[in-house]
């Protein structure tokens, strides 16, 4: 009887451990592969507006509802600039790490603006006095500290209908991203 509970618990401990181990390193490796495969759609340091059809195969099927930009950058090449052209209708941005974490995220009520410009640059190594604020100003736009030197930027607008989404797509074609001077 000991036997078969000793094996019961030791049975049910590494199910938790396999468990545990997949919940924590999956999604990592999920972001990873989504990146690759939005880096061979949209190619890196440059934004592309998605197909319907790329938007419902990298999202879903939510993806018919809304124009998807990407933007794959590398910090390690230096800074990116974004400069955003925010619709009248929904419209959203969010900046994800390589490893799946959103360190950033805007929308169009919060924006209140027709136009964001921000620019991404790697989080440095804290100096003394320097708290390492995540969003920081610049002139007339801000500064996104990202936590990894690789991510993606993703902007979405609201499209319903075919001739929304045509139109959604050609503001979101007028946002940019690119290389930044040092």
């Amino acid at each position: 009887m000991k036997g078969l509970l000793f094996w019961s618990v030791a049975m049910l401990l590494l199910a938790g451990v396999v468990h545990l181990g997949y919940v924590l390193i999956m999604p990592q490796i999920d972001m990873r592969a989504g990146i690759d495969e939005l880096r061979r759609l949209a190619g890196s340091g440059a934004l592309t507006v998605l197909s319907r059809d790329d938007s419902i195969r990298v999202v879903g099927p939510d993806g018919r509802w809304l124009v998807h930009a990407l933007c794959v950058y590398n910090l390690s090449e230096g800074p990116l600039a974004v400069s955003a052209t925010v619709p009248a209708t929904y419209w959203s941005m969010a900046i994800y790490s390589a490893s799946g974490e959103t360190f950033y995220s805007l929308n169009d009520r919060q924006a209140d603006v027709d136009q964001v410009d921000l620019m991404i640059r790697q989080k440095s190594a804290p100096l003394l006095g320097d708290d390492q604020d995540l969003v920081l100003p610049e002139g007339d736009g801000f500064t996104v500290r990202a936590p990894d030197p690789k991510g993606v930027v993703v902007m979405r607008a609201l499209a319903g209908e075919p001739a929304e989404y045509e139109r959604a797509s050609r503001i979101l074609a007028r946002s940019s991203c690119r290389s930044a001077p040092k």
